[in-house]
């Protein structure tokens, strides 16, 4: 959703920064990837892949580096722009899509799961509780938790909310409220007004 980071200025700038990093053998960088955004198509795996072949392609006959895709899941922040919207999901199933690009031979890819859709779920919801979040704690604290409990023991839920209707965290008053409605509503006029 960052318009200035098109497929070939990611390609472009991680070849650059792979070629002024000295030593054999040594040099990776780190792409941190979040997966479930708002009108997210399954088809931008293939397209990540695509770039990291152009990558490949670019660093052939180079030194060969190591690149790190570090995937998490899409969490909806309080007090941001995305607030309103749903949590998100798939990063596992994403990278295993991409599954076929870590044996390139220039731009060496190893995938790192992060958080776990179902943890990514229980967290939005407790990032959304009121006062109910202590008993959330308290339930993890004894076990595993799943979304539907999460969401039964705080009365928040991890999916998309009306812009329109109070948030658990309104009573917080903050300067920028009027400004992250408005970033909100021209984001997802961007994405095609789905939330």
């Amino acid at each position: 959703g960052k318009g200035y980071l098109t497929d070939e200025r990611l390609v472009s700038d991680t070849v650059r920064f792979f070629a002024a990093i000295e030593g054999e053998g040594k040099g990776r960088a780190a792409w941190h990837v979040i997966a479930g955004l708002p009108t997210e198509r399954t088809s931008e795996a293939v397209e990540l892949g695509r770039v990291l072949s152009d990558i490949d392609r670019r660093m052939a006959g180079g030194k060969a580096r190591n690149l790190a895709i570090h995937w998490q899941p899409f969490q909806p922040l309080p007090g941001t722009p995305m607030q309103w919207c749903a949590a998100g999901s798939g990063a596992r199933r994403l990278a295993a899509r991409l599954r076929g690009w870590e044996s390139m031979d220039w731009c060496r890819v190893r995938q790192v799961g992060g958080r776990t859709d179902a943890m990514a779920l229980v967290c939005s919801v407790l990032a959304r509780a009121d006062e109910r979040g202590v008993e959330l704690l308290e339930a993890l604290g004894r076990g595993r938790v799943g979304a539907g409990d999460a969401e039964g023991l705080t009365g928040a839920t991890h999916g998309a909310l009306d812009p329109d209707a109070p948030l658990p965290w309104d009573f917080v008053r903050t300067a920028h409220q009027g400004k992250l409605r408005k970033a909100y509503d021209v984001m997802m006029g961007r994405l095609g007004g789905e939330s």
